[in-house]
């Protein structure tokens, strides 16, 4: 597999509209998503003894991380996502252009650090719904 540098671009939204440059995330550390599918056993006992599977439903989970910036923007919209129990759309262009847009429940929140170091967030994500293709 070719080594291929790529401008990674993510986006975290209050809605599902196609992000622009001020919902750009800035600062963060790493963010990651998961996509995963369900794998059901649907053998036919009477047929044999091998098992045979089918794939199930779609799913996606995350994680933001970065320093804590109390001010920003992003962090914001999480953190009020968080709090009040809705969805944050977070858009993922692996190649600066193409990707996912994912509603997103924020299930938790991790602040820490050393006494000493600069305090870190920690953003957990859990999807919502299906993902809409971008650009």
């Amino acid at each position: 597999m070719a080594n291929v540098a790529h401008l990674r671009k993510v986006y975290v939204r209050t809605d599902n509209t196609a992000p622009t440059g001020p919902d750009e995330l800035d600062g963060a550390k790493d963010c990651s998503i998961d996509r995963t599918r369900d794998v059901l056993d649907n053998t036919d006992f009477k047929a044999g003894d091998t098992r045979t599977k089918q794939m199930g439903l779609k799913d996606a989970s995350g994680n933001i991380s970065g320093d804590w910036e109390p001010t920003d923007t992003i962090q914001t919209i999480l953190r009020t996502a968080h709090e009040n129990g809705t969805l944050a759309y977070v858009t993922v262009l692996n190649d600066g252009v193409n990707g996912f847009t994912y509603p997103m429940f924020v299930s938790d929140i991790s602040e820490g650090g050393g006494v000493a170091d600069l305090v870190s967030a920690d953003f957990t994500l859990t999807q919502s719904g299906a993902p809409t293709a971008r650009p």
